[in-house]
């Protein structure tokens, strides 16, 4: 199969990345991956690392690591804070009260290093939309937006980018509420659903996929750069 011309963005990954990425920002879920993302990151100039304590993963939740990720992030100021959250579909995992303990401890080094983070979240929009309420100077991305319409316009009042994904289940309604300088595109690690992610929602949009992506970038660009 020949390789697309466009290199892609894409707002939210794992490893592996697709070569395909144009620029990326490629999320950690625990402890154990941060070492390999900053590698990533120093061999490809095109990811942009994020280093975070996803909700699955609470038992990890120790005050070394917190002391761990402190120091990436003051060794790497290229890096983003992320995958953190909360989730209430996932059995098995910590009580959300002990999510929002980790939550709170992320925005605090999001605070204290002016970084970006970047959002999990399963059912509980209304409670992440709180805590951002607390925290309203921040820059953050929701990523694989699930949440309602009527959230949308909540979420817009602080400095909030919607990345949309294969998961996402109203994004063809999504795409009339999100401003386009609000709005990312993701695989969520599934490379296979980018280009047509890109394709649906530029025909949703009226424009090229190559035209969208332009946008993705500087959409990418700002948020990085805490510019919007």
């Amino acid at each position: 199969m020949n390789k697309p011309d466009i290199h892609y963005t894409d707002a939210h990954t794992h490893v592996p990345v697709s070569d395909t990425c144009a620029k990326c920002i490629v999320c950690s879920t625990q402890p154990q991956d941060w070492g390999n993302i900053i590698a990533l990151s120093k061999q490809h100039p095109n990811i942009i690392p994020a280093i975070g304590l996803h909700p699955w993963y609470q038992q990890d939740q120790h005050s070394d690591r917190w002391d761990q990720l402190e120091d990436i992030l003051q060794e790497h100021p290229q890096c983003l804070i992320g995958e953190a959250g909360l989730d209430k579909c996932r059995q098995g995992i910590s009580p959300i009260m002990e999510q929002q303990k980790a939550l709170n401890k992320q925005l605090e080094l999001a605070e204290k290093y002016h970084r970006p983070i970047v959002l999990h979240c399963c059912q509980a929009w209304g409670k992440l939309l709180e805590t951002i309420k607390n925290h309203s100077h921040l820059t953050y991305l929701l990523h694989g937006w699930n949440g309602s319409e009527e959230m949308i316009g909540d979420y817009l009042k602080y400095s909030t980018y919607f990345s949309l994904g294969s998961l996402s289940k109203h994004w063809d309604t999504a795409i009339r509420q999100i401003p386009i300088n609000r709005l990312l595109i993701e695989s969520d690690g599934r490379n296979e659903t980018l280009i047509p992610m890109y394709e649906k929602i530029g025909k949703g949009l009226h424009l090229s996929s190559a035209d969208l992506n332009q946008i993705m970038i500087n959409n990418l660009d700002q948020l990085i750069n805490n510019t919007l």
